[in-house]
């Protein structure tokens, strides 16, 4: 209870009333997380400047104490107070689908990656629902990959961005990068064929062209075989019946 009692108070005074939000997550730089949470309220940014966060990067229950104190072996979000706002990051490496803040509001995302990397949500958006004083929040993906498809709002160089307010609706997330190993390859994903793979295709080519001839010439002594066969029975036919009458 006490743990369940210190989120609700976490919760209650980094999103106040009148709260952004701000996720970006590179994933150029090793999924780097990157939260910032801004208020025009002088009160909320006295608080949100003097508090001692000690929120875990990673969504595991037991990463949190009774008192909500740091605990040894539990890793946390690096904090900074700025101004109006606060800045909280992490770096997550290939860990970064157990992330906190991805857990909270994106329990459905999923990744795949086969031929290309697809990052992929369903409509499932639960941070209003966890934050209920939160009026907007910005996702933003940064990469230099090569983006073959995407549902992004907006684009502004290499950053991809989905934005999320009470009145917007819930709306799923879609990002389909160039596969990272393929990266080398020519524009379009076109791999450039070497020498030897020039000469396989050469060879192929022509076993195919002579499989074809070989056939070709079989399928013309049938056809010029059936001919005099054809004419010999029909004129035993007329013989026949000429012999009949």
């Amino acid at each position: 209870m006490k743990k369940i009692n210190f989120l609700i108070i976490f919760i209650s005074i980094i999103l106040l009333c009148g709260c952004e939000a701000e996720y970006t997550i590179n994933i150029d730089d090793d999924y780097t997380e990157n939260i910032i949470v801004t208020s025009t309220d002088q009160e909320e940014v006295n608080m949100l400047s003097s508090y001692n966060f000690a929120q875990p990067a990673f969504y595991r229950s037991t990463d949190f104490s009774e008192q909500g104190d740091y605990l040894d072996g539990v890793e946390y979000y690096s904090y900074e107070h700025k101004n109006n706002a606060l800045y909280a990051s992490y770096k997550f490496g290939d860990k970064f689908r157990d992330s906190r803040a991805i857990n909270t509001c994106f329990p459905s995302l999923k990744v795949y990656k086969e031929k290309t990397e697809l990052y992929k949500t369903d409509t499932n958006f639960l941070c209003f629902n966890y934050y209920p004083p939160l009026t907007k929040l910005t996702i933003n993906i940064v990469t230099s990959r090569k983006v073959i498809n995407h549902n992004a709002d907006s684009v502004n160089g290499n950053t991809y961005t989905w934005i999320y307010t009470r009145d917007s609706g819930f709306k799923s997330i879609m990002l389909e990068l160039k596969s990272k190993d393929d990266e080398g390859n020519t524009p379009g994903g076109n791999v450039t064929p070497s020498p030897t793979n020039n000469n396989k295709n050469s060879e192929s080519k022509e076993k195919i062209i002579k499989k074809y001839n070989q056939k070709k010439h079989i399928r013309d002594m049938l056809v010029f075989s059936l001919i005099p066969l054809s004419f010999g029975l029909i004129f035993a036919i007329i013989i026949f019946r000429q012999s009949n009458k």
